[in-house]
């Protein structure tokens, strides 16, 4: 997968529309920072959803979901939250990084 590079994150259209909405008060910059959070932590609730509906009982249980889950979902998780944590200090500067 190619990681996007500051260039084609700070040109493309929806983050330039998400920036402007971000600046406009203190209020939109938390409100689209919730929103982005939210989303990046996505591979998060799918843990926790799929945690719930097997319900292990045993400690070799829990271990193989955790490991299980960790090995498919926590790259996604470690990309999403650098974009998050990236778009959230650009709504707090009021610039792109």
């Amino acid at each position: 997968m190619k990681l996007p590079t500051k260039e084609s994150l700070s040109n493309s259209k929806i983050y330039k529309k998400i920036l402007k909405f971000a600046n406009s008060n203190g209020v939109a910059v938390f409100i689209a920072s919730s929103i982005i959070w939210i989303i990046a932590l996505i591979p998060t609730w799918i843990y926790f959803l799929i945690r719930w509906g097997v319900g292990p009982e045993d400690f070799w249980q829990e271990l193989a979901i955790l490991v299980l889950c960790g090995i498919i979902m926590g790259w996604i998780q470690i990309f999403l939250a650098l974009i998050a944590f990236y778009l959230t200090l650009s709504f707090i500067m009021n610039e792109p990084l």
